[in-house]
């Protein structure tokens, strides 16, 4: 079901989900509170699909759909509400498309996890092969030219779902295990990239 919240107000609801309807799996809502980026399973006609809904009109503004049991195994949106990525569990590359009209951007391959996608740069952050929803790693990647891995510091085990960038996405942010919140500046992040991209090895450490 979806409400709409309002200070000093009850919520209203705006739309209930139907025993027909199919399941929803997960939801991110763009910033401005509009839309909805859904991902959900449709049992009776035996697919899964991703779509995008403007909640005031209930419709679809696109949807993306694949045959067969296996589910959208991961989605992700960015800060300003520009572009998402999802993979599905056993087909075909992560894709990075654009939000409003859902054309596909950028495939990534041998990507299967993300954490964040930066809402001003070509730049996204992949967790290690750690299974679950947490990590030891983070890797930045560049989306449209998806090869070489820079590794952060992440400083203690991490959770996947504190890992953000700020809305100008000149910040990146994740929370560890003990308690710890780490900020990195992505332009310093940026610069030690370029300092050390001809001269040292790839597996080098950024801080």
């Amino acid at each position: 079901m979806v409400y709409e919240l309002e200070e000093g107000s009850p919520p209203r609801l705006i739309r209930r989900q139907n025993a027909s309807d199919p399941e929803t799996m997960n939801v991110l809502a763009s910033p401005d509170g509009r839309r909805l980026l859904v991902m959900a399973w449709d049992e009776s006609r035996q697919f899964n699909h991703v779509r995008y809904v403007d909640l005031e009109t209930g419709g679809t503004i696109w949807s993306r759909k694949t045959q067969g049991p296996d589910g959208w195994s991961m989605m992700r949106m960015d800060p300003q509400g520009q572009w998402g990525a999802f993979r599905n569990q056993s087909q075909g590359p992560t894709e990075i498309v654009s939000l409003a009209n859902g054309q596909t951007l950028f495939e990534m391959t041998g990507i299967t996890r993300m954490a964040a996608l930066s809402p001003v740069a070509p730049w996204c952050v992949v967790p290690g092969n750690n299974p679950g929803s947490f990590a030891d790693t983070l890797s930045l990647r560049r989306m449209d030219e998806p090869g070489d891995a820079y590794p952060l510091g992440t400083d203690g085990r991490l959770s996947m779902d504190t890992v953000a960038f700020s809305r100008d996405g000149q910040r990146l942010a994740w929370g560890c295990l003990d308690g710890t919140i780490v900020v990195a500046e992505i332009n310093e992040v940026q610069m030690a990239i370029s300092q050390f991209l001809n001269s040292a090895p790839h597996t080098r450490q950024v801080r």
